[in-house]
């Protein structure tokens, strides 16, 4: 008997009092015990059931394909008497008119039309030809094809029959019902009934079984009738009460994308747990007054919640739906789902969390007359053709005897199924057992891999251990990990080992270097090449000089200089004068360098003449780099390096991050943190030979370009100051230089190469970090350099710019993402739940990292220290972690997938912002109440939208000249392109901005009223705009900015203007004029003095030459025109 039907039947006294008692709380008594009716004579218009409706549903939108076949095999040993078998399928079609039912549609809908009692054809096949192995072969593939053929509803003929010959007295019967007019009942129904008339037949006697009472037609007639009024309100009251605010859908961590619409394509892992476990857990069932069942569906639970991190779990579990008596003997789709749910607390005990789950079992059981198709369509959740309504995931306990029966001179044994579809993503079917429980896990192939799910029915049988073991145990201290699956886990944190210790610091490692290599060339700027003797001397002399200023151990000193070989002459005077230098970039709002200066306690600021204005002011010492009177100070110093004093414990840099308490936060990195980061990265590349710095100083992959090439004598490309993110400029330059590696985030390098040609095939290293990394752009890097090795790295400037690493496969198709690899040598990373527990494989936690690249901490602040860092729990004594707040994953090829942020911090084309900075800026502004920032889009679409309310006494808030504060308060990678201002915030029921219920931007709230394009060039500038911004259409006042332009859409434009309008436009003309109006002014006053064949100037930053750079290009601009 299926137990879906005898967990009433087999409850326990206490268990069937508390049941009355919920029966009788509900006045549904009277419910159960009315009596179902023939339907009446004559009735015309036979309608389904809700259980078939739904069915029905599914096929005529031609979803399910072969997922609703129900296939059951039979071996038969013995003489068999084909004609006696094929005899009694003909008398149960004719007994149950489910059998002989067709399913048609009417103006009102679906309805049975019941057929003919007829002959049936049992389909003989004959494989008794060939070897054992041979035969058993042909016979699985025969039950495999026909258990996948589909049925024609509209047809008829739901059951079919096929008698397999194996040898002369050896059999396989494979019978197959669609699960319209059958149901895991109806089967076992069907072959003991089979049975007793094949047993009559073969002895020429008439058929022992009795005329059924009602037909299944029948009962589909009376549910419609009867599940109305009172009846239904009863039912729906408890149930809509049950799953209020429940998850729309169970998140599991999946090894693909959910695809758009099901395919049903399904797979099946069996496994056994021991008898004593089996044992053991029945006595708890006992012990709590519960059933094997619910302990079952308890530990199902945690599982569940422990694998997709939700608290709030939705179970389905199959119940028979047969509560009257009439319909036992019936052949139909009786069977009902119950949703039975739960919500989970760590620091619940397991013996808690069974009782919870005793009660809202019972509570199920006495309302399960309301059909699951009636609840979903009441309930009216949010479908999707990728899922199941209401519950994805499900259990079923069944007690059917596995070991066959016997009829006089033949012995039936039942053959395995493998099943090749899934219904749900997820379905555990335990089956009782003399030697313990066997348990077989149906699951979506479209979402899993086999490996997955093993691991999770090992994860089961552990869980289900530790908690017989102690069922007082919190939840979240229940283990899901046995003692080798851990060490494979920990041994994967280290999967690259240790690489051997530097001996030395980076600015030891570069003097050596000038020392073996001193004519070889160490930067190439815009001005020329530096050789490793000059950049050493001049470090040298400038790292007295700036000893005598006071710079030492742990002194910061501050650098604001634009890109260029000072630059890097002063960064490694200042680590080789003992201090740790401290990136200013000029483009930064004012506030926020003064705060950084102050914060940091910087004692020096090394600037250049061009920005000094741009300082913010302090206590201590400015040298500018270019001045001829102090440049004459440090030159006449020795060229030989200082006596410093530093320690490899001692500061090499202080890179500000975005903070989450509104405020920057300083990241302190030591000599041994840097020392020990490029001595990996060399050990794993090998030299760059040439590489070009793409990113600003005050970015932490910055140091990853500077040192990789300093220490292993390759030189370092210095792109001109200010175009660093110009596209085109950057593949001219790589073309120029033959840059071998490119280091990057991957937006930049997407845009690179949607306008290279040749100019990029002097590449033959290109790691990309900072952002997710796209699968498209893997296609197009494979197409363009298919030559060229493509890494992806993760890291964040904690743990010193790196922490794992992947070489990617142009070949390999990832399906999902591309992983972020294994952990560098001399690092170490864990999956950790909030417990700082191991999560398993494949399950999304916390990402801690280990190692010698984890860093101090944060420079003067203690308390955000302790917060973010903590002692190693699974490394060696004095080891130390940082929580990184992201999301990852292991996958099964023993990488780490990441998943996106824990927190509110995000990446925007590489620049980590906390959202709350944002926020904490918005809210110093007096007028503002509240304040809450979210993103938008994917990968380089994504952008920042910010929602306020005005304070108090505050009617409104012009938007313009917020904006203009704000950018006082944050750098433009900050900017919010859209602020909506709402009247108030939408909340959750604790009261916190429900960041969900925030409407979309329908329109930039900054934006102008819409003014046509004019002129050619504005028309043109228009649709350009509104292509890259993906815009029905751009007014000539709308800022390129505010509209949710970036740099590298920028990049795009400039492209599309130099390739639409044959003119020369550099990307900074966009940021000086970022108005169509004001770009097409531009624009037409150099068409004009091209047309007056003028001399022309170039823009760009750092020229001083009188005319365009490279006049191929077409129309360069005068420097009056802006």
């Amino acid at each position: 008997m299926n137990d879906a039907y005898g967990k009433i039947s087999g409850l326990l006294p206490s268990q069937l009092k508390r049941l009355r008692q919920i029966l009788d709380d509900a006045d549904e008594t009277q419910v159960l015990e009315l009596p179902l009716q023939p339907r009446p004579v004559g009735t015309q218009r036979l309608p389904l059931s809700f259980a078939q409706e739904r069915f029905w549903f599914l096929e005529q939108v031609g979803l399910v394909a072969s997922a609703y076949n129900m296939p059951t095999a039979l071996r038969l040993r013995g003489p068999l008497d084909s004609q006696a078998m094929e005899r009694s399928f003909a008398e149960l079609t004719r007994r149950h008119e489910s059998l002989r039912t067709r399913f048609e549609e009417d103006d009102s809908g679906p309805v049975q039309v019941v057929q003919e009692p007829g002959e049936f054809r049992l389909d003989l096949i004959d494989l008794s030809a060939g070897e054992p192995a041979a035969r058993e072969d042909a016979m699985q593939r025969e039950i495999n094809e026909r258990s996948l053929q589909r049925f024609d509803l509209t047809r008829g003929s739901l059951l079919r029959a096929a008698l397999l010959k194996l040898a002369e007295q050896e059999h396989v019967l494979l019978i197959t019902t669609h699960h319209i007019v059958s149901d895991g009942w109806s089967t076992s129904l069907l072959i003991r009934e089979l049975a007793a008339l094949y047993l009559a037949f073969s002895e020429a006697k008439p058929s022992p079984l009795p005329e059924p009472e009602l037909q299944y037609p029948d009962y589909a007639f009376w549910q419609r009738e009867w599940l109305q009024g009172d009846r239904l309100e009863n039912q729906l009251t408890y149930w809509k009460q049950q799953l209020s605010g429940a998850p729309a859908a169970l998140e599991l961590p999946t090894d693909r994308p959910r695809p758009a619409v099901s395919s049903y394509r399904g797979a099946r892992v069996v496994f056994t747990l021991p008898k004593e476990l089996s044992e053991r857990l029945e006595q708890l069932a006992r012990t709590e007054q519960a059933t094997l069942f619910m302990v079952l569906v308890a530990a199902y639970q945690v599982l569940l919640w422990r694998l997709s991190g939700q608290d709030d779990i939705v179970v389905g579990s199959p119940i028979a739906g047969r509560t009257r008596r009439q319909t036992e003997s019936l052949i139909g789709c009786f069977l009902n789902t119950l949703v039975l749910r739960t919500r989970l607390q760590p620091g619940t005990r397991f013996r808690d969390m069974l009782q919870q789950v005793r009660e809202v079992t019972l509570g199920a059981y006495a309302h399960q007359d309301l059909p699951f198709e009636r609840l979903v369509a009441e309930l009216q959740p949010e479908r999707d053709l990728s899922r199941q309504p209401l519950c994805q995931v499900g259990m079923t306990l069944q007690n059917l005897p596995r070991d066959g029966g016997t009829l006089p001179g033949l012995k039936f044994t039942p053959i395995s199924v493998d099943k090749v579809t899934a219904k749900f993503d997820l379905w555990f079917l335990m089956n009782e057992s003399p030697t313990g429980l066997r348990g077989s896990i149906e699951y979506s192939s479209d979402l899993f891999d086999r490996e997955t799910i093993e691991r999770w029915a090992e994860h089961f049988q552990t869980l289900l251990q530790a908690a017989v073991a102690d069922p007082d145990t919190p939840l979240s201290r229940l283990t899901l990990l046995a003692g080798a699956q851990r060490e494979r886990l920990l041994a994967r944190s280290n999967a690259l080992g240790a690489s051997p210790a530097a001996d030395a610091r980076v600015d030891e490692l570069i003097a050596a270097q000038a020392a073996r290599t001193p004519q070889v060339i160490a930067l190439i700027d815009e001005e020329g090449t530096t050789t490793f003797a000059e950049l050493e001397r001049q470090a040298n002399q400038l790292a007295h000089y700036l000893i005598s200023l006071g710079v030492g151990p742990d002194v910061a000193v501050g650098v604001c200089i634009r890109r260029s070989a000072r630059m890097v002459t002063a960064l490694l005077a200042i680590l080789k004068a003992g201090g740790a230098y401290l990136p200013l970039d000029e483009r930064q709002p004012p506030e926020r360098l003064s705060h950084l200066v102050r914060a940091s306690g910087a004692a020096v600021l090394l600037s250049e003449s061009a920005l000094l204005d741009e300082l913010p002011s302090h206590w201590g010492h400015t040298v500018c780099i270019d001045d001829p009177v102090q440049k004459s100070r440090w030159e006449a110093l020795p060229g030989d390096a200082p006596a410093s004093g530093v320690r490899s414990d001692n500061l090499a840099y202080v890179i500000y991050t975005s903070g989450s308490t509104g405020t920057p936060k300083g990241v302190a990195v030591e000599h041994a943190n840097l020392a020990a980061s490029t001595a990996t990265r060399l050990a794993y590349y090998g030299s760059p030979e040439r590489i070009i710095l793409l990113p600003s100083i005050a970015f932490d992959s910055s140091v990853a370009t500077l040192f990789w090439a300093l220490c292993s004598a390759a030189t370092l490309v210095l792109p001109t100051a200010g175009l660093e993110q110009d596209a085109q400029l950057l593949g001219n330059w790589v073309e120029r230089h033959q840059v071998r590696t490119w280091l990057g985030v991957p937006s930049l390098y997407d845009a690179v190469l949607d306008l290279a040609d040749t100019q990029l095939t002097s590449l033959r290293t290109v790691v990309l970090a900072g952002e997710t990394l796209p699968v498209p752009l893997v296609h197009k890097h494979r197409a363009m350099l298919g030559h060229c090795a493509l890494f992806n790295e993760y890291g964040p400037t904690e743990a010193t710019v790196w922490a794992s690493v992947a070489r990617v496969d142009p070949e390999c198709s990832f399906d999902a993402r591309i992983p972020i690899g294994a952990p560098i040598a001399n690092a170490r990373a864990y999956v950790l739940d909030e417990e700082l527990e191991l999560l398993p494989m494949g399950v999304i936690g916390e990402l801690h990292l280990g190692g010698t690249g984890v860093v101090r901490g944060y420079l003067n602040a203690p308390g955000l220290t302790a917060q973010s860092f903590a002692a190693d729990p699974y490394g060696a004594q004095g080891g130390r972690i940082y929580r990184t707040g992201d999301l990852v994953r292991w996958n099964n090829r023993g990488e780490l997938e990441f998943i996106g942020r824990r927190d509110q911090q995000v990446k925007i084309r590489g620049h980590r912002i906390e959202l709350s900075e944002i926020e904490a800026a918005l809210l110093a502004d007096p007028l503002i109440g509240q304040a809450a920032v979210i993103t938008l889009g994917e990968d380089s679409d994504r952008r920042l939208v910010a929602y306020i309310v005005a304070s108090s006494g505050e009617t409104s808030i012009d938007l313009a000249e917020l904006s203009a504060r704000l950018r006082r308060r944050l750098p433009e990678y900050m900017m919010p392109p859209d602020i909506v201002t709402l009247d108030a915030m939408p909340l959750n029921p604790n009261g916190k901005i429900d960041r969900h219920r925030l409407p979309a931007p329908t329109q930039s709230a900054l934006k102008p009223a819409y003014l046509a394009p004019r002129t050619p060039t504005e028309q043109a500038l228009s649709a350009i705009w509104s292509e890259i911004l993906k815009l029905d259409r751009v007014g000539i006042e709308d800022n390129f900015f505010q509209l949710g332009g970036h740099s590298l859409l920028a990049t795009r434009v400039v492209a599309h203007i130099r390739d639409e309008l044959q003119i020369d436009f550099p990307i900074t003309l966009l940021f000086s004029a970022p108005t169509i109006a004001e770009a097409a002014r531009v624009i037409d006053l150099g068409l004009r003095i091209k047309s007056q064949d003028q001399p022309l100037t170039s823009l760009e930053p750092g020229s001083s030459d009188t005319r365009s750079s490279d006049p191929g290009l077409g129309v360069g601009f005068h420097e009056e025109v802006i």
